[in-house]
């Protein structure tokens, strides 16, 4: 029944499985292996699982490269190769509080009235810009998650 399905609504049902049951699925039949092997959604999420990533739903990368890039980095890991490193500049006296989550990095400064973050580079080409944001208080700790709550919080 599921393989007389047309192809994008069959890789559709396919892309709600866990890894172990696309790894099952992909078992069951030669159509669905070629299925997972040639759909990019569907290699996205067997190698994200793989790698135990989770996709970022603010990124505005197509899934081809989102693909490529993932692959690469499991690559490097694999042959312990680093794509690239990236110096980043600090202008001002910094405090022991930061956090890092999803690719933005939060860093407090010294006097602790005023946290500046950054979103770190995910190629070399890729610029590195701060934001500041001032804070009418002096602040103990922070903590954040960005992507799941859309949230910042900040203990004083």
């Amino acid at each position: 029944m599921l393989l007389q399905l047309p192809p994008e609504i069959t890789v559709r049902i396919l892309s709600y499985l866990d890894l172990t049951g696309l790894i099952s699925a992909s078992r069951t039949h030669p159509l669905l292996y070629k299925y997972v092997q040639t759909f990019q959604v569907l290699q996205y999420r067997f190698i994200s699982q793989t790698a135990r990533v989770e996709d970022n739903p603010h990124s505005t990368l197509v899934l081809g490269k989102r693909l490529q890039q993932l692959k690469s980095r499991e690559n490097g890991w694999e042959q312990l190769n680093i794509d690239f490193s990236k110096s980043i500049s600090v202008d001002y006296p910094i405090s022991g509080i930061y956090d890092l989550m999803g690719g933005i990095y939060l860093l407090g400064d010294d006097n602790r009235r005023a946290l500046h973050c950054c979103r770190l580079p995910s190629t070399p080409d890729d610029g590195i810009s701060w934001s500041q944001i001032d804070l009418d208080c002096i602040y103990i700790d922070v903590g954040f998650n960005v992507y799941e709550h859309d949230l910042i919080a900040i203990v004083t």
